[in-house]
Order: C-alpha cells, then structure tokens, then sequence
C-alpha cells in the first residue's frame, strides 16, 4: 500500500511512498512516518531524502509493522511488531525514542496475538485488542496500559 497526498488547493498528486508496512503523521504535521525494511524513516512533504529515525533491523523483528503512532511527546513512537521467535503467533506492542534508540516492549505477560492498538489523546494511556485468556480477562478483552509508567520503569 502507497501514499498518495495532493494539495487542498488541488494540483497534481504527489507520491511518497510506494509502499510499506506502518504509517502515520509525523507530530508536527510536515512528514509522514514510516516503517520500511526494518527502517523508521520521516519522508517530508517537501522531497527530499528521506530521514532515518530508527533502525530496527537486528532488534528482534520479522518485516512486519503496523499501528505506528507518535507519542505527544514527539519524542516517542509506538507501534506492533511482530518478533522473529513467535513464528506468526505473536505481535507485541513497542514504545521507540527516537532520541536514543531504546525499545520498550510492552505488556511482556502477554504473548498472544495483539491488534487494534490505539493511544489515548492524552498519550497516557494504551489500549489494545488481544484474542487470548490472559490473568483474569475474558477472551477478547481491551486491555489498557499506563504509557508514562512503562517509560519511566524503563529508566
């Protein structure tokens, strides 16, 4: 899948990217962010060089991302991945600095499936779908996680 973006004036469409696995808007607007072999990369809107913000090759990951969103920080980026060892059984949630390169894994008790991720405006929290009896949660439970608390135990 592709991205295509066009002026609200109109004009002529403008590609930036021919394909990929995870994207999103970059915080302030002027990029898009995304995941492409193993790469995080902002593409500006402008042309130019695309700018690598992470490499993710080495890390654990098979080439599959989605769900890739900014924290309002503008510091941090969450996204799911699938890791190498699940064989196609697992996606975990990740939270990336940009800045250092740290990945934090979140909700490590849980190696089930994960989808339908999503941050909450505030950034504190997330909250996630998983199709798997985990503690005392029924199957296909939304669970949520403190963002600002898994940061922090980070450090």
């Amino acid at each position: 899948m592709g991205v295509v973006v066009i002026s609200a004036s109109g004009g002529e469409p403008t590609t930036l990217l021919d394909r990929s696995q995870a994207w999103c808007w970059s915080p302030d607007g002027n990029a898009l962010t995304v995941i492409v072999d193993n790469k995080m990369s902002n593409i500006s809107l402008d042309g130019g060089k695309p700018k690598e913000l992470l490499n993710l090759e080495g890390k654990g990951f098979t080439k599959r991302f989605w769900e890739l969103t900014w924290l309002p920080d503008g510091k941090h980026v969450a996204f799911l991945g699938e890791n190498v060892k699940s064989k196609g059984k697992s996606s975990q949630i990740h939270i990336a600095s940009t800045k250092t390169g740290e990945i934090t894994e979140l909700a490590v008790d849980d190696k089930s499936w994960k989808d339908g991720f999503y941050l909450s405006p505030d950034g504190k929290w997330v909250s996630y779908y998983t199709d798997e009896f985990i503690k005392t949660r029924p199957r296909g439970t939304i669970w949520e996680v403190k963002v600002e608390d898994l940061i922090k135990e980070k450090k």
